[in-house]
């Protein structure tokens, strides 16, 4: 009688309960934040699970179908973060604008290999539909928020005054993962990186505060 090998058996049992993909998912964010997207492996994030990496194609194709499904959870994680710090502004009656650009800047900082596989790593499936509607759910937050500070002004302008504060945000994100940032301190006064990162949302959304 052929006994099943323990990798086997954990592989079939974990593909009935559907724990595999999202086990796969989480490796492959293990291995991009070790190694980056250019020795991305879909056999080593196979080799983590337990699985053969027929199994891993099974459910993403292929290496840039499992990294695209890590941005797009990760870019529904981010959408889940800024939703929640717009209901926490409200209810506290605080600065709605402010506490979305604290939350993207805070999960850019806690989270830096997500933060990278969602916007940087080229080998991501940018057509990619639940990657697309990820992305454009969290932009939506902060355009809705900007429409209103800006009272309802026409949708042209809410869209250009989003992007500029997403991609001011983003600049800043990535320069201050890179540890790029560090010289302004001394000029700016700042002793310490959310001291930084406070002066720079201040001049970033004084244009918004004075409406």
């Amino acid at each position: 009688m052929k006994v099943a090998s323990p990798n086997r058996a954990e592989s079939k049992d974990q593909y009935h309960h559907g724990d595999l993909k999202n086990a796969l998912i989480e490796a492959a964010e293990g291995l991009l934040e070790e190694k980056g997207a250019k020795e991305f492996s879909l056999r080593e994030c196979a080799r983590r699970v337990g699985v053969t990496p027929t199994a891993v194609a099974h459910h993403f194709g292929n290496a840039s179908g499992l990294v695209t499904a890590v941005a797009a959870v990760s870019f529904a994680e981010f959408a889940k973060l800024l939703g929640a710090a717009l209901k926490r502004s409200v209810h506290n009656d605080s600065d709605s604008l402010e506490a979305i650009c604290e939350a993207y800047l805070r999960f850019a900082e806690r989270k830096p290999a997500r933060y990278r596989v969602m916007f940087s790593d080229g080998i991501r499936d940018r057509s990619n539909a639940d990657y697309n509607a990820a992305w454009l759910d969290a932009f939506e937050i902060l355009l809705n928020t900007v429409k209103v500070r800006l009272g309802n002004a026409e949708t042209e302008d809410a869209w250009a005054r989003a992007l500029s504060i997403w991609s001011a945000l983003h600049g800043f994100a990535t320069l201050e993962n890179a540890r790029k940032l560090d010289f302004l301190k001394v000029p700016l006064r700042s002793e310490t990186d959310a001291d930084l990162r406070r002066k720079f949302l201040h001049a970033l959304l004084t244009p918004e505060r004075s409406q």
